[in-house]
């Protein structure tokens, strides 16, 4: 099992470092950070991770709880990244679709995800998460479909800096 508790390469074990840079991902994208990811584990073999976010009162909406789009952002991105660091930077994830279950309100607070790959074929990924409230409570659950796109094949030869004309 991977174990990350920081996003900052220079605090991560060697490895995973590599495996961050191998899937393109030197560190959190600017988006997990406005969400306050925090990575507790991942294990790439069984296809799961377990992440925290900040549930800052800046998201709320005006019952004072969180509004809804920022439990969908938390809970596609931890979907996101999971999925991302599976295919090691061999090719990117999209969500295409994103299905949301509301359970119960979220109060500002710390709020833990946690994310499972169900089934990786050819051009798809499909995935699920939850999404527990500060108290421990399940409040939101996701069902993704993610498209595998492909790096383009490049037309350069080796050790070419210039594109052919």
């Amino acid at each position: 099992m991977l174990e990350i508790q920081s996003d900052d390469p220079k605090d991560m074990h060697p490895d995973d470092v590599q495996r961050f840079l191998a899937a393109g991902l030197p560190g959190r994208p600017p988006c997990s950070r406005t969400l306050g990811l925090d990575v507790i584990s991942i294990d790439l073999d069984a296809g799961t991770s377990h992440v925290r976010y900040e549930a800052k009162p800046d998201f709320c909406n005006p019952a004072g709880v969180i509004q809804g789009g920022f439990t969908a952002a938390m809970l596609d991105d931890a979907i996101g990244m999971l999925t991302t660091l599976k295919l090691a930077g061999k090719a990117i994830p999209s969500t295409i679709e994103l299905g949301l279950q509301y359970l119960r309100p979220v109060k500002p607070g710390t709020v833990e995800v946690r994310a499972q790959i169900l089934s990786i074929g050819r051009t798809m990924i499909f995935a699920e998460a939850e999404l527990y409230d500060p108290r421990g409570k399940k409040a939101v659950l996701a069902r993704s479909s993610l498209t595998i796109i492909k790096p383009p094949a490049s037309n350069q030869p080796a050790g070419s800096d210039t594109p052919e004309t």
